[in-house]
């Protein structure tokens, strides 16, 4: 995969020995209409990142910065978060219908493999995190 980056503007809320918290606002792109007060579609969200700081870092508090990290780091975790839970459940329903269990058992049991497979993806949560870096752009 190539070497292209995404970027978020963001804001230091905490530094840490050798981290910083950085807020970033994810926006929809409703939150970005003109018109996005008159309708409920509008959504914004903040989210938290853990970035480990290089030792000859001046940041402070507040400062506004930008985030970036690897866009085939953003495309595992869309491959771990909907991908692969897409292909579980429908796999697995195939393979329940064509052994002939009932449909709607089929379906429960197929929704129902998802419980393992987040359970796994928690509990697995500190190494999935040391796999996805982010940066702030100098």
């Amino acid at each position: 995969m190539s070497d292209k980056t995404i970027t978020h503007p963001g804001f230091i809320r905490k530094l840490m020995a050798e981290t910083a918290e950085v807020v970033i606002i994810s926006k929809s792109g409703c939150a970005s209409c003109e018109i996005n007060g008159s309708c409920s579609l509008s959504d914004m969200e903040e989210k938290i990142i853990d970035i480990k700081l290089k030792p000859d870092n001046s940041y402070k508090v507040g400062d506004e910065v930008v985030v970036e990290m690897k866009q085939s780091q953003g495309t595992w975790a869309v491959l771990l978060a909907y991908i692969f839970p897409f292909l579980l459940i429908l796999i697995s329903l195939i393979l329940l219908t064509n052994a002939e269990v009932d449909q709607g058992l089929s379906g429960l049991i197929s929704l129902g493999l998802l419980i393992p497979y987040y359970t796994m993806l928690y509990f697995f949560k500190k190494l999935i995190k040391s796999k996805f870096e982010y940066f702030i752009k100098a």
